[in-house]
């Protein structure tokens, strides 16, 4: 099979870019309504519509571990972050009606290196309080309300364990041993929030369908032109064939 050189053109150029791969975790959710519990204070952290991405830092737990067994009798785990999502209003600021129910979506991406496996999982402040009052250490509620106020505030639960890929435990490089980072077992991520506009669109790749729609209007416009432009070379060129075939 021989390449036209376009074609070898480029697959020269792709083969000077690596491939790198990343690890990326979704997990959609709807906003609604729920009963609030005064006083929990279960999380140092917090995501709203303001502050869309954080970066975060967890120690894996180790390799096949269920994640029924990762931090669940104990508060303060290294395998497991717990983020307060305030979602009171929506992406204009406007404070949101009982009725509505926007979707949202929690995004984990992180480096491949070290291979790590994430769980997401959102509850309510009553199923928030439920999972950590028994552990070891947990903190009850302060105020005991009658009817405690709606709210749409949740919680983010993330858990991270090895994800079993075999890397080197011990490299030696004589000439830069500086050089070699040594092997970690905490994982750095960045927790995304993102608003899903009609009900499954991230509003963060939104410039990026605006940017294929425009390229597309543009190469259906810019195609007559082109084809305009083909169609006298190739007039050209039937002439030049005819006379050499005399």
């Amino acid at each position: 099979m021989r390449l036209s050189p376009s074609s070898t053109l480029c697959l020269v150029l792709f083969a000077q870019f690596g491939v790198i791969y990343g690890n990326t975790e979704i997990f959609n959710f709807d906003s609604t309504t729920s009963l609030d519990v005064p006083g929990l204070n279960v999380s140092r952290y917090s995501l709203d519509l303001r502050s869309l991405t954080r970066l975060f830092s967890l120690e894996l737990a180790p390799q096949q571990t269920p994640w029924s067994d990762i931090c669940d009798t104990t508060n303060d785990c290294p395998h497991e972050l717990l983020i307060r999502l305030d979602l009171e209003k929506n992406n204009d600021g406007r404070v949101l009606e009982n009725h509505e129910t926007p979707k949202y979506s929690l995004r984990i991406s992180s480096r491949p290196s070290p291979p790590a496996q994430f769980k997401i999982e959102v509850f309510t402040p009553r199923e928030a309080y439920e999972i950590m009052r028994g552990r070891a250490g947990a903190v009850g509620i302060v105020q005991d309300i009658q009817t405690p106020p709606q709210t749409r505030t949740m919680y983010a639960r993330i858990r991270a364990r090895d994800a079993g890929v075999q890397v080197p435990q011990e490299m030696t490089w004589h000439l830069f041993p500086p050089l070699v980072a040594k092997p970690s077992n905490r994982v750095d991520f960045h927790l995304i929030l993102d608003p899903l506009l009609l009900g499954f669109i991230p509003k963060s790749v939104v410039p990026v369908i605006w940017a294929v729609l425009i390229a597309g209007a543009f190469g259906g416009w810019c195609i007559r032109w082109v084809r305009d432009y083909l169609e006298k070379l190739a007039q050209l060129c039937v002439p030049e064939k005819t006379k050499d075939g005399d």
